[in-house]
């Protein structure tokens, strides 16, 4: 058992001081600042050179506000230096109340479009087309600064290095009123390069499907530089609609009168000076683009500061996270009385850039080892901060039921957690210190000491016997044999002659044995195995009788069955015709056949005439001729005719 000392710090609930809003940096201001002392210290806007020149400009120069009706363009505007776009020379232009910007100075005053139903680009001669042409969209789509919202222009450095900026501030959504539009178009006189600005670009979806399009187009509507969406690769072009905030996108000339562009840093383009830095409770702490933060001014370990700029209000918002103190606290298992050498010690702070404990361990958690003080430090910026928790460790292996068990079918095993002064509660509810566990299930036990609870827990599988079953004893007659199979899932098995398969072949007379084996449940099984005696059956050779005779065919043998070619049961057959003659012998079921074939010889046809009386020097041929007889004459001739020439008995 552990127990701990009384932390050196109070924890306090950080992450949810540090994720009340989510924004992006747009002033170009660190999202966190680690204060390490009480000094006062100076948050400074962090931009390169050229992008703070561009911001110090626009903080001194006056911008022009142009009055724009709904759908309505602007007078013409003159620029400061000529300016190439599309390979033509301008120095006048005029600006769309719908976010874009045209070098067509003959639409002063006129209407603009503002239902977009068209792709670019697009050479075609309707109003919409035409008006749209030789533009900077950035982009077109309808927005009503009759609702509010600021659209002004001005040029700012000087030459060669001047830039044209016009500017659409939380200019309305036409029929959206509640969202707005915060965009700028930047154009380069040194290079003739050109940016826009996003701040913020939402979509009306209730009005043109919340249309609009980002790009370019030259003046004949036959070439155009469609901005693509780096976040879901579609372009900026109808019928596609998009949302967009806190980009730049350049637009650099080639050298084939057309242009590529490529996403850059976003630029605020607001007045520095305007911007507002105010505390976590509204109230104004600076403006401009620094202000000297003094944290013994304030009370908590963790302050937000809030930068925005009144003319995109809705839009440009960023802050900064404050720590001047990240309560750094250990923290160990809830209860304090009652920890063991599993449990594990943690700090509070899950962004520290580096940590280091007094075991030499660098992670946010590591495993509590031994008893004593555990330390530890982490590295915010250039700051440490540092906190102790001191550990009292008592025996905690006071209980242990043991691994997993397997027990047979009728058996039992005592589960036993005793310890001298502690109470149990079992999971049905008994309170015994042992538990007789004689079926399959998962075994807990809280064994309470001291007021503090220990658990453990065993599963215990009752495994049945296995099915030993080889069958009766058999009777298998000759040249026959018989599979004893007794498969049973996950078993082993050992026969009488040590092999181990599932199965066994027998093929003679014998004692056939046979273990079975799961998870240590063992049961046997023995099958005499014995062979049919083989009866003496033999029906002789074939063989022939002269018609009229018959032959005595044989099959006994003792307590055997006879079944003859016609049926017949009888041990004997009296076989008179030609045929084959077939008998089955039946012993202990087993059936063993044999055959003769009989065959019946009609007597010959031997008639040699009646007497005769021949003449003298006559003779007569006697003809005794049948197929495939055989013949012996009175004189031991053995011809199938003989020829009379004398007187005499033949």
């Amino acid at each position: 058992m552990f127990y701990l000392s009384k932390k050196l710090k109070a924890s306090t609930c950080l992450l949810i001081l540090l994720l009340p809003i989510v924004v992006k940096a747009q002033f170009s201001l660190p999202d966190t600042i680690i204060v390490c002392g009480d000094s006062p210290i100076e948050i400074v806007m962090d931009y390169g050179v050229s992008t703070y020149n561009i911001l110090a400009d626009i903080d001194s120069t006056n911008f022009t506000t142009l009055n724009l009706a709904n759908d309505k363009f602007s007078p013409k505007i003159t620029l400061d230096f000529s300016f190439e776009f599309y390979g033509i020379d301008y120095t006048e232009i005029v600006l769309s109340s719908n976010c874009f910007l045209s070098f067509n100075q003959e639409y002063h005053h006129a209407f603009t479009p503002l239902t977009i139903d068209i792709a670019l680009p697009n050479s075609s001669n309707t109003i919409s087309a035409n008006k749209v042409k030789n533009a900077i969209l950035a982009p077109w789509h309808d927005i009503d600064p009759s609702q509010g919202g600021t659209i002004d222009y001005a040029t700012i450095g000087t030459s060669p290095n001047r830039i044209f900026i016009a500017r659409w501030m939380d200019v309305p959504h036409y029929n959206c009123t509640e969202i707005t539009t915060c965009s700028a178009i930047f154009l380069y006189e040194n290079g003739d390069i050109i940016e826009t600005h996003i701040a913020a670009k939402p979509t009306c979806t209730t009005w043109n499907t919340g249309q609009a399009i980002h790009a370019l187009q030259n003046d004949s509507g036959t070439v155009a530089e469609i901005v693509t969406d780096p976040y879901n690769n579609l372009e900026r072009n109808y019928p596609n609609s998009w949302t967009s905030g806190l980009e730049g996108v350049r637009f650099t000339p080639d050298s084939l009168n057309d242009y590529t562009h490529n996403f850059i840093d976003f630029i605020p383009f607001v007045p520095v000076s305007d911007i507002n830095w105010t505390n976590a409770i509204g109230d104004s702490i600076g403006s401009g683009d620094s202000i000297s933060w003094d944290p013994s001014d304030y009370f908590n370990d963790v302050d937000i500061i809030y930068i925005e700029s009144p003319l995109c209000s809705t839009d440009l918002i960023d802050s900064i996270v404050l720590i001047s103190d990240p309560s750094l606290a250990i923290s160990g298992p809830i209860d304090p009385l009652c920890i063991s050498a599993e449990d594990s010690l943690s700090i509070n702070v899950g962004y520290a850039d580096s940590i280091l404990w007094n075991t030499g361990e660098t992670t946010d958690n590591i495993a509590v080892q031994y008893e004593g003080d555990y330390s530890v430090q982490i590295f915010l910026d250039s700051c440490i901060f540092y906190d102790t928790l001191s550990i009292e460790v008592v025996d905690t292996n006071i209980l242990e039921l043991g691994p997993d068990l397997n027990i047979c079918f009728g058996d039992n095993i005592l589960l036993n957690a005793s310890h001298p002064s502690a109470s149990y509660f079992w999971q049905d509810g008994s309170t015994d210190s042992i538990f007789n566990a004689t079926e399959t299930g998962l075994y807990t036990v809280d064994l309470t000491l001291n007021n503090c609870t220990f658990s453990d827990s065993v599963y215990i599988t009752v495994t049945p016997f296995p099915i030993s079953n080889l069958g009766a004893d058999s009777l298998l007659c000759d040249g026959d044999n018989i599979i004893l199979d007794v498969y049973q899932s996950g078993a082993n098995y050992i026969w009488q002659d040590g092999s181990t398969n599932s199965n066994y072949i027998v093929s003679q007379a014998g004692i056939y044995s046979v273990s079975i084996a799961i998870n240590g449940c063992v049961s046997y099984d023995t099958v005499e195995i014995s062979y049919s005696p083989i009866p003496i059956i033999d029906l002789g050779s074939d063989q022939t009788i002269c018609q009229g005779e018959n032959i005595s065919l044989n099959a006994f043998f003792p307590n055997a069955s006879y079944t003859w070619q016609d049926g017949s049961t009888d041990s004997i057959f009296n076989a008179t015709e030609s045929g084959l003659y077939t008998v089955d012998l039946t012993l202990n079921n087993c059936t063993f056949s044999d055959s003769v074939y009989i065959t019946v010889t009609p007597f010959p046809i031997s008639n040699l005439g009646a007497d005769s009386l021949l003449c003298d020097g006559d003779n007569i041929i006697l003809n005794a001729y049948q197929s495939g007889a055989n013949y012996i004459w009175q004189d031991g001739s053995t011809n199938s005719n003989y020829i009379v020439s004398q007187a005499g008995i033949y």
